[in-house]
């Protein structure tokens, strides 16, 4: 008797069964979940640049670990079956978690309806959903903008924390960074024009409140305030008065935004405390505290085990931040960070 002819497909379940997919070997996980409407986040349009399409395999066939997948998953988290969807290529059945977030991103088109310039290199951009669209979503959880540049003919995308509060349906506002050496941000600076489609895929991200009533620590820098506006609006459209104290880190006066409102907002609920911080020599009246923001939250936190933390912002200071609150005394499974 002959051996059963060999199949081009494999079985791809996901969440212990909660979808099971059949796709072509040789495609990326990352592709294959995209052609069966399973969305992942990704920063670099799946080319294993910035790491936010991490699964994790719990069983089955799998090929070798790819150099990007050493660079951005660590050998403890790679033990534990952790891999960057994209860089995974189906050669077997596989079992593999992932996040449930996913199960509810969709593909959306959006239109630019409005820019706001904050700093010389921070703008807010509102983009327009389409009448009768959504993209439901928790105060603090991101999107993926897509672009579409006419020159070099590219559709570059960045992922973004939304700025919005949860109850906005219409539109979703994103504030975005220059970064020079990038192809997305540049364009929008110089480029992108009010009126202009663009498409949104989301939402993603298990960067929100917890539940609870225990007081909070957030800390942004750059553009990094965004999560926690959508977030501050959240809680004061709920009546909540957990004890919150917003810190914000910029280099000079010309980077801080936002300063007066959240001076208003501090103003009028006394649970929430909002302290900005320079790390540069320029000196600013809308600033009293000065040098690098873990030592100013040093400065003010004193036993943090009582509390959570939620912090956003480059990977350098989400580390010294995390290192700074736990030798404050916070649990390390109490401190949630986005890093972008």
């Amino acid at each position: 008797m002959s051996d059963a002819p060999a199949t081009n497909t494999c079985t791809v379940t996901l969440n212990k069964g909660q979808k099971v997919l059949q796709c072509r070997k040789g495609m990326s996980l990352f592709a294959a979940l995209r052609v069966n409407g399973v969305l992942l986040p990704t920063g670099c349009g799946a080319r294993g640049l910035c790491g936010q399409c991490k699964v994790v395999v719990n069983s089955g066939e799998t090929d070798l670990f790819t150099d990007n997948e050493v660079r951005l998953i660590s050998e403890l988290e790679r033990a534990a079956g952790r891999r960057l969807a994209c860089q995974l290529r189906l050669v077997g059945d596989i079992d593999v978690t992932v996040p449930e977030y996913v199960f509810d991103a969709r593909e959306h088109a959006v239109t630019l309806a409005e820019i706001t310039p904050l700093t010389h290199d921070i703008r807010r951009y509102s983009f327009r959903l389409p009448d009768g669209d959504a993209i439901p979503h928790r105060a603090g959880q991101f999107v993926t903008l897509v672009g579409k540049i006419p020159e070099p003919k590219s559709q570059p995308m960045r992922c973004f924390s939304f700025a919005t509060p949860s109850r906005t349906t219409d539109h979703v506002d994103l504030i975005i960074r220059k970064n020079p050496k990038g192809i997305l941000t540049p364009y929008l600076f110089d480029g992108a024009q009010v009126g202009e489609a663009f498409k949104m895929i989301g939402p993603f991200g298990d960067f929100f409140l917890r539940p609870g009533d225990e007081p909070c620590i957030w800390i942004g820098g750059g553009s990094g305030l965004s999560p926690f506006l959508g977030m501050l609006e959240d809680m004061m459209d709920k009546g909540q008065r957990r004890p919150v104290h917003l810190f914000f880190g910029a280099v000079l006066p010309s980077d801080l935004y936002y300063v007066d409102l959240l001076r208003e907002v501090e103003s009028r609920n006394d649970w929430f405390r909002f302290t900005p911080a320079l790390s540069g020599d320029e000196r600013s009246d809308q600033c009293r505290d000065y040098g690098l923001i873990t030592d100013v939250v040093a400065k003010y936190v004193g036993d943090a085990s009582g509390s959570q933390a939620y912090l956003c912002g480059g990977p350098g200071m989400i580390a010294a931040c995390v290192k700074v609150l736990c030798e404050k005394g916070m649990c390390r499974d109490n401190i949630f960070y986005d890093r972008f």
